[in-house]
């Protein structure tokens, strides 16, 4: 009994020892957990909570902009660490451990066709300069084909067409396919220059080599067309689909081809080298759109490929659906060899937890029964109990080797060693009945919720913040801390534009109050971007978990590409993003950075923010964003 007793003070003395290394990090909570502990040395504090992780100096809630995404934990104190997590319930803030994510999302296996990657060769690019030459390098390089995508290609961009008529030049097996919107692709300055203006002459001297083509919303019919006109006509539909394509290598992104989008507009860009199906994948999507999208001929005509949007939309529709469906039917078969192999690892890595946990229970079992006969001989251990104490755990062992080998016959849980990163599109173009993200979605979410044990933060960005009611809902809901970063009125676009435009930043900021005044998570802030000379216009959504080793968020699942994750994307425009699941600690390191660069110039926002005289929301435009929300 003095032994045990003896055991319990060393443990409170080490305790006290160790309060300054974590103090800092501990929430109000367990700090009265731990003074508790070591005053009364009561059993392990009861309850969980959120986690913070974060020092003294942290904006409330926990977060400043430089820690967000990085942990604050010593090497040299991990045995005071360990103490303190089982004394104080503090491990339960850090994420459950798990060797593999991929098997979580097996239910999207099953769903749309799925890419395995290279992790090594992905690239996050950060700024737009890098961006831009990055698209150049990877024309330069090209022998085979280059595509380009994108709402528009800038009047200013005589370099990109310089660089590509080059590549053109230099290398004959070469082939070049653009696809942009049609309205505004035709949109012209006050020069009548327009994106057709600048790339038709390309045309021109490579008719047999260069295809240009302008995607046409069937929403904009003729009779409409001739009431609405430019810049306006737009609110109605629009190809937004970001695409960079140069033999194997594919970029996916969310900026346009213009001059502020490679200088100081802030976006998001990523880099997959030698992504052979998946490059391939996206190369037939572009060539599918394409076949009911209008074309400029080598005398800058513009003729339609199929039905017209303009004149028979309900049988463009038709003609875009089945062909998209057909896409969409013959890339999910091409990719069932995958899918069957991980639909397998996915059942494999489950009876592998199962059995694993049978066994930790079983252990605890016999731990716990052990206990409890040393307590009825009133602590006092013979060497008769130690010896038949050893030869339990001895079976113990014995009987875990024994499963492990059936485990190991069988064969253990694997993919390729290169297996570590899956990818799976989502298409949304709700005016041609294909509605994947918007599917997906809710899938995605209820994953993540339900495994909130590991997953701690959810982290989304958009340049033009209008969720849906139902993407609302899901944040409200979930089990996560959100992080939301938007711009700030000054850093959108349309900031002190004229006219109509000038009302666009009122609009997004009434949407972005929205959001902050009735969320029910208390654990939802928002981030306004806001750089001297820049513009925002970054997307994307991310999902960290809680290293155990180091603290720090580290993102492991994100969605990217064009949507905005708003009522238009979801409701108007051709959007083309993927899902990004990945084991690899690297590529997640890369990620929690971009985090961090985003968050290097943004502001978080409280009831105070809305109610500054630059807020005001004028009357108009709130009665305007109540009738014409999908088109924001």
């Amino acid at each position: 009994m003095k032994l045990i007793i003896l055991k319990k003070l060393e443990v409170n003395l080490d305790l006290i020892n160790c309060q300054n290394f974590l103090m800092p990090n501990l929430s109000k909570q367990n700090m009265q957990k731990l003074q508790s502990s070591n005053a009364s040395s009561s059993s392990t504090a009861e309850g969980s909570h959120k986690d913070n992780l974060t020092n003294e100096n942290s904006i409330k809630n926990g977060m400043t902009q430089e820690n967000l995404h990085t942990g604050k934990d010593s090497n040299n104190n991990e045995k005071c660490k360990s103490e303190i997590e089982n004394e104080t319930g503090f491990k339960e803030q850090l994420s459950v451990k798990r060797k593999s994510i991929i098997p979580l999302f097996k239910t999207l296996y099953n769903e749309s066709a799925v890419f395995s990657v290279d992790s090594s060769k992905i690239q996050i690019i950060n700024k737009p300069t890098d961006y831009y030459n990055k698209i150049k390098e990877e024309i330069l390089k090209a022998k085979n084909r280059v595509v380009l995508t994108a709402l528009y290609i800038g009047i200013d961009q005589v370099d990109l067409v310089q660089t590509i008529h080059k590549a053109l030049s230099e290398c004959e097996t070469l082939r070049v396919t653009i696809l942009i919107d049609c309205l505004r692709g035709t949109r012209t300055s006050n020069n009548g220059e327009s994106s057709v203006t600048l790339i038709s002459p390309l045309v021109t001297a490579y008719p047999d080599r260069v295809e240009f083509a302008l995607y046409h919303t069937p929403e904009l019919t003729r009779p409409l067309k001739m009431i609405l006109p430019q810049r306006v006509n737009e609110i109605l539909g629009l190809f937004h689909a970001k695409i960079v394509i140069a033999d194997d290598d594919l970029i996916l992104a969310g900026a346009n081809l213009s001059t502020e989008y490679f200088v100081n507009r802030q976006d998001r860009y990523v880099y997959f080298g030698e992504a052979n199906s998946l490059t391939d994948y996206f190369y037939d999507l572009t060539n599918t759109l394409i076949k009911v999208s209008y074309k400029i001929t080598s005398k800058h005509t513009i003729v339609p490929s199929g039905p017209d949007p303009t004149t028979n939309p309900d049988q463009f529709r038709e003609t875009a659906f089945n062909l998209l469906d057909n896409f969409l039917s013959e890339w999910y078969a091409k990719t069932q060899i995958l899918r069957d192999q991980l639909n397998e690892f996915a059942d494999m890595n489950l009876k592998e937890e199962h059995s694993e946990s049978e066994e930790s229970e079983e252990s605890e079992a016999t731990a716990i029964g052990q206990e409890e006969t040393n307590s009825v001989n009133g602590g006092v251990v013979s060497e008769t109990e130690t010896e038949s104490e050893t030869e339990t755990e001895a079976e113990i062992e014995s009987s875990k080797n024994k499963d492990k080998g059936k485990r190991e016959m069988k064969g253990e849980p694997k993919l390729s060693k290169n297996t570590d990163t899956i990818i799976i599109p989502m298409l949304q173009m709700k005016q041609l009945q294909i509605q994947e993200n918007e599917r997906l979605m809710d899938v995605i979410m209820n994953i993540i919720d339900s495994n909130s044990d590991y997953w701690k933060n959810v982290f989304i960005t958009s340049g033009y913040l209008n969720f849906t009611d139902e993407f609302k809902k899901l944040l409200d809901e979930i089990h996560t801390e959100v992080d939301i970063v938007c711009a700030a009125p000054q850093a959108n676009s349309f900031y002190k534009g004229g006219g109509v435009s000038g009302y666009i930043p009122a609009v997004y900021t009434y949407f972005e109050r929205q959001v902050h005044d009735n969320t029910l998570n208390k654990d939802l802030k928002i981030h306004e971007f806001i750089r001297p000379g820049w513009t925002y216009h970054a997307k994307g959504l991310w999902v960290s978990y809680r290293d155990q080793e180091t603290g720090e968020l580290l993102p492991n699942v994100t969605i990217l590409g064009s949507t905005n994750f708003g009522r238009r994307s979801l409701n108007r425009d051709v959007e083309a993003q993927v899902l990004m699941i990945t084991d690899n600690k690297k590529l997640q390191k890369d990620m929690a950075n971009e985090i961090k660069n985003l968050l290097n110039y943004t502001e978080v926002v409280d009831s105070e923010t809305f109610n500054k005289q630059e807020r005001y929301i004028p009357l108009q435009v709130k009665l305007t964003t109540r009738f014409f929300q999908t088109m924001f």
